[in-house]
């Protein structure tokens, strides 16, 4: 039977089963509306093709996913969101990835709640961007004694460092003296490290405790040492303050 145009009165109607049957050459250009499925197929060539109508038809399957041209992929999804950066889910994947994604506000407001940032959080360092006593604000008091002034910690342990005193604790073996024979006397070379800066106060004590006071003592400004001259070369203890 040959049919070349049909007028209709009314409504079309396509072929129902209740269950898709097996593919066959019978099938071939015929369309059906499978019932337990709420799908439409067209009898192909070879298979049977699934129509996009009806409900839950495109699936997995269905879809043509990869990065080709006009194949579906992240960049394909819209994204927004108010702290993520990004048009398309692929764009807010990779600001996330490389630390780009959230704005500022987002560690006060909307990323972190109370008390989640602790100390294993922070790179604390001296180098690059990590935290250290420079980040660190302090009420100082050094300049204007009646005024205080921010300043940074760093600063802060630098002024104290500066102006503190130091004390240095040397022992004197009785087998590091060097006799010298122009004076008569034994010589003893202490280096005055940590204390940087002479004048230097100086006191000598025995093993018993017992203050000692040596022939002369000589300080060097630029090696930072000092000798004790003594007539006997014996253990001595040297505190030095400076």
């Amino acid at each position: 039977m040959k049919s070349y145009g049909i007028d209709m009165v009314g409504e079309f109607f396509i072929d129902s089963v209740d269950t898709k049957p097996q593919w066959s050459e019978a099938y071939v250009g015929r369309m059906i509306y499978v019932d337990d499925t709420d799908t439409y197929w067209l009898g192909g060539l070879t298979k049977w093709l699934q129509l996009g109508y009806g409900e839950n038809t495109v699936d997995e399957f269905t879809l043509n996913t990869g990065h080709g041209y006009r194949q579906i992929n992240a960049r394909s999804i819209p994204f927004i969101h108010s702290s993520i950066t990004g048009d398309n889910l692929y764009e807010a994947i990779v600001s996330i990835a490389t630390g780009d994604a959230f704005y500022d506000e987002c560690l006060s407001s909307r990323m972190f709640k109370p008390n989640q940032i602790t100390s294993e959080h922070i790179s604390f360092g001296t180098t690059g961007f990590q935290v250290n006593a420079k980040h660190v604000p302090v009420e100082s008091y050094f300049v204007d004694q009646t005024t205080f002034e921010v300043i940074s910690t760093q600063t802060a342990i630098n002024q104290l460092e500066l102006t503190a005193v130091k004390v240095a604790r040397v022992t004197v073996q009785a087998t590091a003296w060097t006799f010298a024979p122009a004076e008569n006397l034994y010589r003893a070379t202490i280096v005055a490290l940590p204390i940087t800066v002479f004048p230097v106060l100086i006191q000598c004590y025995l093993e018993d405790g017992s203050l000692l006071t040596p022939d002369k003592i000589e300080m060097d400004d630029n090696t930072q040492r000092i000798y004790v001259w003594c007539e006997v070369a014996q253990t001595i203890s040297v505190i030095m303050v400076g």
